[in-house]
């Protein structure tokens, strides 16, 4: 009995105390050699907590009907308990079973499965950064913690709660840490003190280091590969728990297979991208000519939807062209005076030159469609037409993009033709 962690009480039939377990003692205080001054005093009296509550007629069934009863748990003093009552020969047993941390336990677990769906969603690992930063804070309740991904033989820190990490801030992964040793052993690291840890690196800026004690690092791993690591760190030594740990290791395969299923997506998304390359003879970095509107914004369709980023420049009806080829209208723009339907227009030169530039500034080896070109020439000349896209053929170059230019080669003379074929490949 005295080897139990819940609290035992012994009983007569007037709930007297007969005997109890150390628990007890230590719940309340009582130095061992003191233990005779709680015997046969009344269990309502030490316990008082429980005289409003309905533990004092279970304990008067319990005594008339000699069947045993267990509550499923009861709110005393801002703590959860559980009471197990069975009779005995001369009055009844009591077994207090704390679930305080038990329930808090189950409550977050719970949580922690609801931003699983969350997480199920995201389509990119910035996405999942933010979600596990709000789950960590917000759900799980820790002060102080972050997620960081391996990155090029070294951990990269991506996002943290109440630590001034410094920007981009990374640990190499030759160097002495409780994180890199979760890195390499593809283990959870419990730390009690990190004074005591010989792997412990402090971190010279980091403004809160002289008041932290425990950590608690968990690996972030796909399949067998570690790929980021979860951290949490405490201002107490000690601080962190078992239940911790394991609530840490459920977020952090929640988050593995959330940037798993995001990497194969990409993967997945490449191909189709190089295919569709391939499938019309496109290289990155150039630029074309093409007498097929259909064609040109068919490749736009297939790139966009494979997650290149780009912005199509058009003269046609815009809702009609993005219910007809799918891709997103908020890449669509105007080349015109003025906006309909909610499509932003744009109406000179310069502006459609600072649209496709800060589209390249952006990278990812974006797609640009400028269909429109016979428009551009009709209200600037060819001229200058011609010198924009001269200029634009390096900027395309630079940011290994792709300019898709459709238009009618009627509209120009041979001149014209000649000029453009010489800036330009033609997508036949």
């Amino acid at each position: 009995m005295n080897n139990a962690t819940d609290r035992f009480y012994i009983l007569d039939e007037n709930l007297n105390i007969l005997t109890v377990n150390d628990a007890v003692l230590k719940r309340w205080k009582i130095d061992p050699a003191r233990k005779k001054e709680i015997v046969g005093k009344n269990f309502l009296e030490i316990f008082w907590g429980v005289v409003n509550t309905s533990i004092p007629e279970y304990c008067e069934y319990v005594l008339e009907t000699g069947e045993p009863y267990s509550t499923s748990d009861q709110s005393i003093d801002r703590d959860q308990i559980k009471f197990t009552i069975f009779r005995i020969v001369d009055g009844i047993g009591i077994i207090v079973t704390e679930i305080t941390d038990l329930i808090n336990y189950q409550n977050r677990l719970e949580a922690l499965h609801q931003s699983a769906t969350r997480l199920e969603r995201t389509e990119n690992v910035q996405e999942v950064v933010a979600i596990t930063i709000e789950v960590l804070g917000d759900v799980l309740g820790y002060t102080f913690g972050g997620i960081g991904f391996v990155d090029d033989n070294q951990f990269v820190v991506h996002d943290t709660i109440n630590i001034g990490f410094p920007e981009s801030y990374a640990i190499p992964l030759d160097t002495k840490s409780v994180i890199v040793r979760a890195i390499k052993t593809g283990e959870t690291q419990l730390v009690d003190d990190i004074a005591e840890d010989p792997d412990y690196h402090p971190i010279s800026q980091f403004e809160l280091q002289d008041t932290l004690h425990s950590e608690l690092a968990v690996p972030i791993k796909i399949v067998d590969e570690v790929v980021g690591v979860l951290n949490v760190e405490g201002l107490k030594k000690g601080i962190f728990t078992q239940a911790d740990a394991n609530l840490m290791e459920t977020l952090a395969q929640h988050v593995a297979s959330a940037v798993g299923r995001i990497r194969e997506e990409s993967i997945r998304a490449q191909q189709f991208i190089e295919l569709t390359y391939k499938l019309n003879n496109l290289e990155h970095g150039d630029s074309y000519i093409c007498e097929s509107h259909d064609r040109c914004f068919k490749v736009f369709a297939e790139l966009s939807l494979h997650g290149v980023p780009g912005i199509c420049l058009v003269r046609d009806d815009p809702e009609k062209l993005v219910e007809r080829y799918g891709f997103n209208s908020e890449q669509v723009m105007l080349l015109s005076s003025r906006s309909i339907k909610g499509f932003e227009a744009l109406n000179n030169i310069q502006d459609i030159s600072r649209t496709i530039s800060n589209l390249l500034k952006e990278g990812s080896n974006p797609v640009i469609l400028l269909d429109g070109i016979e428009y551009m020439i009709s209200m600037f000349g060819f001229e200058i037409v011609y010198n924009f896209l001269q200029e634009k053929k390096f900027d395309i170059m630079e940011a290994d993009a792709i300019l898709l230019i459709p238009i009618d080669t009627l509209t120009l003379d041979e001149r014209q033709k000649a000029l453009l074929s010489s800036e330009m490949k033609t997508l036949t």
